[in-house]
């Protein structure tokens, strides 16, 4: 975004039932050939979403950027680097 326009992004976090998420991997055993264990899928999703807010959090209220304001190229590089660490090593966040 170097041509100086500005953009809005909008995150959205489901928050759904241990039951609800079973339903969803029982749909989905077919249609793909990686199957996480239910507490796995729980733990990833739990430090991906501790690692995104700590990140964003270091962010905020920095110059020129108001405190409940985030820029969308945090978000953006946030997303680049976990795609890079996935890349590395799928199972990083397991430490």
């Amino acid at each position: 975004m170097s041509d100086g326009s500005k953009s809005v992004a909008q995150v959205v976090i489901s928050i759904e039932t241990e039951a609800e998420i079973q339903q969803k991997q029982k749909q989905n055993i077919g249609n793909d050939n990686t199957t996480f264990k239910l507490i796995d899928f729980k733990q990833f999703a739990f430090k991906m979403c501790h690692n995104f807010v700590n990140y964003v959090m270091s962010f905020s209220g920095t110059a020129n950027t108001p405190s409940n304001s985030v820029p969308i190229a945090t978000v953006d590089r946030w997303y680049e680097n976990f795609q890079k660490k996935l890349q590395n090593d799928a199972l990083f966040w397991k430490d």
